[in-house]
């Protein structure tokens, strides 16, 4: 008998990543994995407290920073090729007389 994950590879041969994403909502899960990690980068990988109840608290007031972090809204990422990134870099660090 099969497991889990290998019913999955078997899916992903047969049908397609895609397809295999959507049957099991795999996008919900990485949006959950970036969100977690967004708040280990914003609060920090570890609570601080000692006890379980101000564990509740430290974790509260970190989702709440965060919460008012992104009502303020998330910076315009813009995708671009790695040349052209680069030239621009060197374009804005060296300033050249023409």
């Amino acid at each position: 008998m099969l497991n889990l994950s290998d019913r999955y590879l078997d899916m992903i041969n047969a049908e397609g990543r895609l397809v295999w994403q959507e049957a099991t909502c795999y996008c919900e899960r990485a949006l959950i994995e970036t969100n977690i990690g967004r708040s280990k980068s914003a609060i920090g990988p570890r609570l601080w407290a000692r006890g379980f109840e101000a564990h509740q608290t430290e974790v509260a007031i970190g989702l709440a920073a965060l919460n008012r972090m992104q009502a303020a809204g998330y910076p315009n990422y813009v995708r671009c090729k790695r040349e052209a990134a680069l030239l621009i870099l060197c374009r804005d660090t060296f300033a050249f007389n023409l």
